[in-house]
């Protein structure tokens, strides 16, 4: 049964769960079977998985009961209408695409660009670049039929793509699927099924059954005039309905050509009267309908998607695997101490954890406030990315509690978040520590890359200072495995708009190269001490500024030459981006041509009231630059031969690090 359980699953605040039906379809044939409610799993396994290979089975939930009104039911409970809307365009996409004409085609396929990627600004599909990533990168087969595609030359179906486009530019998510079901409904009822079938009690007549709540329908009776629902197979195969109504002399009586129709049609009366009833109740009284409400039908069920195995029209799960024994942690050996903040599923906490040798180590705690079963897939899925990463400069996994409440454990970075950091030591950090952090960042960024992983938020406040020396990169929620030339398509996921490069607010596109447009905006809020990008703008009208080739001004204290990096960062077209290797080798030679420049303002700056005064000064900044200058010389010595190590690893790396990524 579609349970309270289950209607969680679906989404929040589920407010016609009695209109959802479970459906058994055989992959290779035709062949498909609605579930009762009251069916066990046995019965199940008996009267249909066993006609055929088990894997050859497909589970789908759907919505089947469809109210009267429903249109306006749809704009009440949005959970509903996201549903109804993914399962009546996956059959169009599936079943109809290519027998709508080409005008229809091309509306109902922009109305679903439109509303996918909401976030497009109105004319994003002028862009050449915006063009072809859709045509080639996400597919114009996913929103329109292949006919279509084929019968036109390239430049005509762009010119019409971006006309009717236009039409649409403006709706919302929401008004989009409204919007198709109007359109659609045009040339499809989509709110009806039809069963071929022979009418017994009356003059003997052959005609189709069709239920639907429709003006122009001939009603022969109400759902709630029915008594009872009955269903025998006859000697010639086929099965005999009987509808029995409050009043009546006789009961209708229905023939079928199988009892599989039978089934299915004598479901779905029984369950037009549960909703319209407000009941729990069965009907039906027939040879495979099952008395005992224990051992209910609970089957795992999955939504239809499009065609060609397409992941954009689904949720992608998070990683699932759980923390290996390595870092499975007791929570007797953790103490508790202050809060530190609160994240998005719960607070962090200082702590201490004692080791099995004895030694106790400061560190930071996040636990999750809901255990809800998929917030707790979420939340354990930072510690499934965090514990095969090792890096200097990124934060350390210690373990993982995983019974409830769910604790992850990592490392303690004394001195916090880097942008709470910026803001307090704005007036004594200097361009040599700004940059110096920028480039460990950069350092692990190079090593996410060559995990073949994409980190989706990074910004200052997913950066923790370890000393006034050292930052380290941390929250990876948001993160996941790519594999080599493709791209991590997001879904429902909150994400932070003011960091993102065009694509990704376009097209929900994640690839490194948009990971390095927002560690251009990163290092923006170093070199700002702390000010949010964009934060003169709304999230809806930053991609237009970005659209028209505006970028974030340069920070008053910035070096021009690490302006003009972060504006190389912010190419729109992702190719012309630098990688992060190239930005590291970059970075590392700023800091020693821009110490010059800012200790000599320095020297300036302190007005010497004598030639004494004036000489003594010069002669400690001359003794700080020098000593600067030889650290620096060291840390590029460092650097160059870390860089040609993490060269050489990227290849090997590459040969054997087992891919995991989600379709």
């Amino acid at each position: 049964k579609v349970n309270s359980k289950e209607h969680g699953r679906l989404g929040p605040n589920v407010q016609n769960p009695g209109c959802f039906g479970l459906r058994l379809k055989h992959l290779k044939s035709e062949e498909l079977h609605w579930l009762h409610p009251d069916l066990t799993v046995g019965e199940v396994e008996q009267h249909y998985e066993s006609l055929h290979a088990e894997a050859e089975w497909r589970y789908d939930l759907r919505i089947r009961y469809i109210p009267a009104a429903f249109m306006k039911k749809l704009k009440e409970d949005r959970t509903f209408l996201l549903y109804f809307y993914q399962q009546v365009r996956c059959d169009y996409m599936q079943h109809y695409a290519s027998k709508v004409s080409d005008g229809m085609a091309l509306q109902l396929g922009c109305l679903e660009i439109r509303r996918f990627y909401k976030d497009m600004n109105a004319k994003g599909l002028e862009k050449k670049s915006n063009f072809d990533l859709l045509e080639k990168d996400v597919g114009l087969d996913l929103f329109f039929p292949k006919g279509l595609i084929d019968s036109m030359k390239p430049k005509q179906l762009r010119k019409l793509i971006q006309q009717t486009f236009q039409q649409y530019a403006l709706l919302k998510e929401d008004e989009c699927m409204i919007k198709f079901f109007e359109t659609y409904g045009e040339f499809s009822n989509f709110d009806e099924e039809i069963f071929p079938c022979e009418l017994l009690s009356m003059s003997k007549c052959c005609f189709e059954f069709i239920f639907v709540f429709s003006p122009q329908a001939v009603c022969l009776a109400e759902f709630r005039q029915i008594h009872s629902i009955k269903y025998n197979t006859q000697r010639d195969g086929k099965t005999l309905l009987l509808i029995e109504i409050v009043g009546a002399k006789q009961p209708f009586s229905i023939s079928v050509a199988s009892l599989a129709i039978a089934e299915n049609m004598a479901d779905l009366i029984d369950g037009y009267c549960r909703l319209l009833n407000h009941t729990d109740s069965s009907l039906i009284v027939g040879p495979n309908k099952s008395k005992s409400p224990k051992g209910k039908l609970q089957l795992m069920y999955c939504m239809s998607v499009n065609v060609n195995n397409s992941d954009i029209y689904c949720e992608i799960p998070d990683e699932k695997p759980p923390p290996s024994a390595k870092f499975g942690l007791s929570r007797k050996d953790i103490i508790l101490k202050r809060m530190l903040g609160e994240g998005f599923f719960g607070e962090v906490h200082e702590g201490v954890y004692q080791k099995r040798n004895g030694e106790k180590v400061s560190v930071a705690v996040k636990t999750c406030k809901e255990c809800a079963p998929d917030v707790r897939e979420k939340f354990v899925g930072e510690a499934v990315i965090m514990k095969n990463l090792d890096h200097p400069h990124i934060v350390q996994l210690i373990g993982v509690i995983e019974e409830e409440p769910v604790w992850i454990v990592m490392e303690l970075c004394q001195h916090g978040e880097l942008g709470k950091y910026l803001t307090k030591n704005q007036q004594s950090l200097t361009n040599v520590t700004l940059v110096l952090f920028s480039l460990q960042i950069c350092k692990a960024l190079v090593y996410l890359q060559g995990m073949n992983m994409v980190h989706r938020d990074i910004a200052v406040r997913n950066v923790l200072v370890a000393t006034p020396e050292s930052v380290k990169l941390g929250d990876f929620g948001l993160s996941r495995y790519i594999e080599d030339e493709e791209y991590y398509k997001a879904s429902v996921t909150r994400l932070p708009i003011k960091w993102m490069a065009p694509e990704s607010i376009n097209f929900r596109r994640f690839t490194v190269a948009s990971d390095v447009w927002m560690f251009g905006v990163c290092m923006w809020e170093i070199m700002s001490r702390g000010k949010q990008p964009f934060h003169w703008l709304d999230n809806r009208d930053v991609i237009n500024q970005l659209e028209q080739g505006n970028r974030l001004p340069k920070p008053d204290q910035c070096p021009p030459a690490l302006y003009s990096l972060m504006t190389r960062c912010w190419s729109y077209d992702p190719p012309e981006r630098p990688t992060f290797t190239e930005l590291a080798c970059n970075i590392r030679f700023l800091p020693s041509c821009s110490i010059i420049i800012i200790e000599k303002n320095i020297f300036f700056s302190f007005g010497p009231t004598s030639k004494e005064d004036a000489q003594r000064l010069w002669q400690v900044e001359k003794e700080r630059m020098q000593d600067t200058l030889k650290m620096q010389k060291e840390q590029m010595e460092e650097d160059t031969k870390w860089l040609k190590k993490e060269e050489k690893l990227l290849v090997r790396r590459k040969a054997y690090l087992p891919i995991s990524y989600v379709r």
